[in-house]
């Protein structure tokens, strides 16, 4: 949710800058310096993915400059819709990417701009993404700053947000994930190119510090008369922000009696210059660079500090078998060998040789560290040997795997090397963003017990963005790739990007298991194996028809294998047979390069402006479904489409069929109020087939049905993007309809929905249970509060209606409310300006709705709290209002986003 990868001239500007530029990365508005192919992620992610929290940063150099704003090339990808969706932009000055790394709010300066502050560009081309200009108040650094932006966007409505890059710049930028999810080494790290930032603002010639010695004011290295004469003549002159007048040598801007008379405390002097100098022994002086050269040292510059200068520190050298503290240059010049961060006291020159690693499992002992390195191998050190040496990382490539097991197997691929076993081919798992850019990898090796079919799984909560090749085969020189997958959707409780491939048949090879990361991370996770023994099952063939047979010859048929039934139980897809006599149609264009997806004709929510089209019952919608990418936004979409019916929305029981031509559709029924699926199903590209779903009562729902992934293959014209959906309504069924005084009685889903219960098609009251709900669940039933704290647990609670008016809701963040599980409390105030707040350190993210006298007049609304408070959790709630005496308020407390809720504390005073 939030959590706070040289100057060009203006007359060259364009787009939003005003002010100075400090900082120009993104060019003219046409475009022509933005590299259109790349981006890196940026993004404020919801609560649920904090650990994924990331920046893009670039630097520039500040000198004490206000800074009025900064202009970002704005993108995404991975289910990235629009601009649209991002709540809020995080705006930040760091000192360095190790700063960042430590926490993502700038520790030069941070601010939040809200949504209506913001400025998309209308004039720019839009390459590369949107260009946003966001208005702050911050100052730069003397030196060096580094900037970025951050979106607050969430993933699960809005994909992954990101910066675009440039050809403007010094051709490197950093990336900060402070919470790990990324796996980067440091929780950093530096990529080349530009990141397309610009910065604009107000330099005061006055604030820049002062080049040599300000008192040399004629600048001949000396103070002399005419440097006073100098001063006088400038005598009440005043900067206006535009210049520094002559003669001002004391930083105040004006030209007084104070200039004067520190003119007066050096007259007569010389001007000397001086900088942090370096020297052989490690040590560091403040001095001119004339004597530093005398003494030998290394001048850090004029102005420089030593409490800023890295000195290089002399180490142990071995030259023969005496030991010398030098600096490592010096070392080298002696034919010496260097010992970085050791002095002679811990190293015995006498020692010549020791342990050599030549690959991961290869160690000779006795070797020179120059026949070590002549002989391509890595050096361990004087003295070492090969039976206390760990050479490498185990499984760092297929002929060292690792031995793996049916369960868990722990792995760990941050020290690992790219294998050298060259890139995999991911055409077989094209749209789950394999990405493997020659990740480092880890090789496992697993021998099943025979023919059968196996499932491996990276799912782990702990773990990074995975990416995952299964090959198959005797030896490391025979492999055939069966399997890959870079993100996974089969598995809960796991990372937010994992990877698995499931129940591939295997006819008894060895399984070759190799593990890396999306565009190459790293980190440490569990490779999770399930082996099932081959067995005469289900296998739907090409043709719809099935077969009871082994995996093994199911896979050789080209047949999808269900070791869970047999033909009798199956009911297998059919081949795709187009769009029948009598269909209605799609009302929009096949999606296309270039087009405007918010202008779709039933883009439902996805829409600029909200559309849906009608689908009649029992009729067959034939349509087009395709990954397109968007004009506007330069992002990758895919063409969902959103039907709507009134019986649907009555509720009740119904049936759909779907059949697609070559693209994966998803299909289903989806609430408009929450966003979430009812029900969802993916169709496998070039069949059709029939499924029944389950009872569910009235309310405001949308049929879908589109691509199933961002599978840029899926586009017009290539014979693929064919749909036809049909929703009929099927007898109703009877269920279990819970009332309100906790009788049960067996009726139909529209029937209990409109006699105020609760229905539940899965059972009947010969087993369902009617409960009270928990005390506090309703308005009705709210739970008495006074001043202090109330502890408070919204997870027993269930979502009550109607909600919440969010608009009157202060603080940067909304509540988005989303039918969350809620609590109501209620409290007689005592009269005057009263605070409620949610402040608790082991709590969740808030929403807090205020009431007065009665439960629909809705008074005041927070989301989160400007600023956190020392103690609270990351986003508590915060309401102060001013309350009348003896009347009675209502306190409602749920969790951001529609979050299932938990423990907490109210706090009143």
């Amino acid at each position: 949710m939030k959590n706070f990868t040289s100057c060009i001239c203006i007359m060259g500007l364009s787009g939003m800058a005003f002010g100075d530029v400090m900082m120009d990365q993104i060019g003219l508005d046409d475009g022509s310096s933005i590299d259109a192919t790349n981006a890196t992620a940026s993004q404020d992610f919801e609560a649920a993915y904090d650990i994924y929290d990331i920046i893009t940063m670039d630097n520039f150099t500040g000198a004490g400059d206000a800074v009025e704003s900064v202009e970002a090339v704005i993108t995404g990808w991975n289910g990235y819709v629009s601009i649209a969706g991002i709540s809020g932009w995080t705006v930040s000055l760091h000192s360095s990417p190790t700063a960042a790394a430590a926490d993502l709010a700038g520790d030069i300066a941070t601010q939040f701009v809200d949504v209506a502050d913001a400025v998309i560009s209308g004039t720019w081309a839009g390459v590369g993404g949107d260009l946003v200009m966001l208005p702050v108040a911050m100052t730069a650094a003397i030196g060096d700053n580094w900037v970025s932006v951050m979106p607050a966007n969430e993933f699960a409505t809005n994909g992954q947000t990101a910066v675009a890059l440039s050809t403007i710049g010094d051709g490197e930028f950093y990336q900060a994930n402070p919470g790990g999810g990324f796996g980067m080494p440091g929780n950093m790290q530096t990529g080349v190119g530009n990141s397309a930032y610009r910065v604009s603002g107000t330099s005061d010639p006055c604030d820049a510090p002062y080049d040599g010695c300000p008192e040399d004011v004629d600048g001949d290295g000396s103070f002399t008369v005419d440097d006073l004469l100098a001063i006088i003549g400038g005598f009440g002159d005043c900067g206006d922000g535009t210049y520094r007048p002559d003669g001002d040598i004391n930083g105040s801007c004006c030209v007084d009696v104070d200039d004067i008379l520190q003119f007066l405390g050096v007259f007569g002097g010389d001007c000397l210059i001086t900088g942090a100098c370096c020297i052989d022994d490690g040590s560091c002086s403040e001095q001119s660079s004339s004597d530093c050269a005398a003494a030998g040292g290394d001048y850090n510059g004029d102005n420089s500090a030593c409490s800023d200068a890295d000195c290089p520190q002399p180490a142990a050298c071995c030259v023969g078998t005496d030991c010398s503290m030098l600096l490592d240059a010096d070392c080298a010049t002696a034919g010496g060998t260097g010992y970085p961060g050791q002095d002679c006291s811990t190293v015995d020159c006498s020692i010549t040789t020791g342990a050599c690693c030549m690959d991961a499992q290869t160690c000779l002992d006795g070797m020179t560290p120059g026949d070590c390195t002549a002989f391509g191998g890595d050096f361990m050190g004087l003295g070492s040997d090969c039976a206390t040496t760990e050479c490498g990382t185990p499984g760092d490539n297929c002929e060292e795997a690792i031995t793996a097991y049916d369960g868990a197997n722990a792995f760990d691929t941050t020290n690992a090397t790219d294998s050298g076993y060259g890139e995999p081919d991911d055409t077989m798992c094209s749209g789950t963003y394999l990405n493997w850019l020659a990740s480092p990898d880890q090789w496992l090796v697993y021998s099943p017990s025979g023919s059968g079919v196996l499932s491996v799984s990276l799912c782990d909560a702990a773990s990074y963005d995975t990416s995952l090749v299964v090959y198959q085969g005797n030896d490391c020189a025979s492999l055939t790739q069966v399997a890959c997958n870079g993100d996974s959707t089969v598995e809960s409780g796991c990372q937010v990007y994992y990877s698995g491939t499931y129940d591939i048949p295997v006819d008894g090879s060895d399984i070759y298991i190799r593990l890396g990361g999306y565009n190459a991370a790293v980190g440490a996770g569990t490779c999770t194996i399930t082996f099932a023994d081959d067995s005469v099952a289900s296998c739907c063939l090409p043709d719809g028809s099935c077969m009871d047979m082994l995996s093994v010859d199911c896979a050789a048929a080209g047949g999808s294998y269900d070791g869970s039934i047999m033909c009798a139980e199956a009911d297998c897809p059919q081949p795709y047979s187009g769009c029948p006599a009598g269909s209605d149609y799609n009302c929009d264009d096949c999606a296309v390069d270039g087009d405007d997806g918010t202008l779709d004709c039933n883009g439902g929510l996805n829409a600029g402006v909200p559309a849906w089209q009608d689908i009649t019952l029992d009729v067959p919608m034939c349509g087009t479904t395709t990954v397109f990418v968007d004009g506007p936004t330069g992002g990758t979409y895919r063409d969902l489409d959103w039907f709507t019916n009134a019986a649907v929305n009555a509720g009740g029981n119904f049936s759909m069929t779907a059949g697609t031509s070559g693209a994966d559709l998803l299909f289903g029924i989806l609430d408009n109020v929450s966003g979430a699926f009812v029900e969802a199903y993916v169709m496998p590209g070039g069949y059709e087939g029939t499924v029944t779903l389950a009872a569910f009562g009235a309310g405001d729902y949308s049929v879908i049905a589109g691509a199933s992934e961002w599978n840029t293959a899926w586009t017009c014209g290539s014979g693929l993007e064919n749909y036809v959906i049909t929703i009929s309504a099927e007898a109703a069924t009877l269920g279990a309809c819970c009332m309100e005084d906790l009788s049960c009685m067996d009726m139909y889903a529209a029937d209990c929905a409109a006699a105020g219960g609760t229905f539940d098609g899965s059972q009947d009251c010969s087993t369902a249970v009617c409960e009270a709900a928990a005390a506090g669940d309703e308005c009705t039933e709210a739970i008495a509060v006074s001043d202090g704290a109330t502890a408070f647990d919204t997870s027993v609670m269930t979502p009550s209606q109607p909600q919440p008016d969010e608009a009157a809701c202060t603080g940067p963040f909304a509540m988005d409310w989303n039918n969350t599980n809620d609590g109501w409390y209620m409290y007689v105030a005592t009269g005057g300006l009263t605070t409620f707040d949610t402040c608790d350190g082991s709590s969740f993210d808030t929403s807090m709705v205020l009431y007065e006298d009665a439960c629909d007049n809705q008074v005041a609304c927070n989301g989160d709290i400007d600023v956190d408070p020392a103690g609270c959790q990351a986003y508590s709630s915060f309401i102060e209002y001013n309350c009348v005496a003896g009347a009675t308020y209502y306190i409602r407390l749920g969790e951001w986003n529609g979050g299932p809720g938990g423990a907490g504390t109210l706090n009143i005073n």
